[in-house]
């Protein structure tokens, strides 16, 4: 089973909010919160753990429970429940988290103004191609966020992150919906899901078809 939970933290200004979910957090996301500079920065934290502890739940864990390790890549796992697999992303003021009994990945993006020249730079000529074929500047903008969400979620759920070059590997969009196609080194047994966020983002799952369709909840904080 995959769960998606989305979130906007800010609700998390609030002081009493806060205070109450910081206390119920294990205390390694309690230091991964203070660790932050800027309130911003702890709030995404702290809504990407009690939307762990949510998740958690339908696994039979509470997320006060665990205990956490890294890949040498970074990628963060359960030390207690290593068959739980998870990944948060979060962009401006929202946040997302995924879990699954199999390899996952998640990205969210806030459709921001950029220059395109950067599809070209770090996309495959194919997908960079795909881009600019739309039509107007807006589409082509939320395409670009589009493939970056994808790219990104399946990166994170091969559990390379970005030592995976972007342009190593090529999406390719179809009737049945997102693939990969990559040279021999890397799996493509993933599917991918693009489902609807917030107004204004971009989000995408990267998921093992075994795990079942992911079901999407968004989550209201407070």
């Amino acid at each position: 089973m995959t769960f998606l939970l989305l979130a906007d933290v800010s609700p998390l200004e609030d002081s009493a909010l806060y205070d109450a979910l910081y206390e119920g957090a294990s205390l390694e996301r309690r230091s991964v919160a203070d660790s932050f500079r800027f309130r911003k920065d702890r709030n995404l934290s702290l809504g990407a753990t009690a939307l762990l502890d949510r998740g958690l739940r339908a696994f039979g864990f509470y997320e006060s429970d665990m205990s956490y390790g890294h890949t040498d890549k970074g990628k963060p796992f359960f030390l207690n429940a290593p068959d739980i697999h998870f990944n948060i992303s979060h962009s401006s003021s929202k946040v997302a988290v995924v879990l699954s009994d199999m390899e996952v990945g998640c990205d969210i993006e806030e459709v921001a103004e950029i220059d395109l020249a950067v599809a070209e730079r770090f996309f495959s000529p194919a997908e960079y191609e795909a881009i600019m074929q739309k039509e107007g500047p807006d589409v082509r903008l939320k395409e670009f966020f589009r493939y970056w969400t994808l790219k990104e979620s399946y990166m994170k759920a091969i559990g390379m992150g970005m030592s995976l070059p972007p342009n190593s590997f090529t999406l390719s969009e179809s009737a049945a919906g997102y693939e990969v196609f990559v040279g021999a080194p890397f799996d493509r047994g993933f599917a991918f899901k693009t489902p609807d966020s917030f107004k204004g983002y971009e989000c995408a799952i990267c998921y093992r078809p075994g795990s079942g369709v992911p079901q999407v909840e968004h989550v209201m904080l407070g």
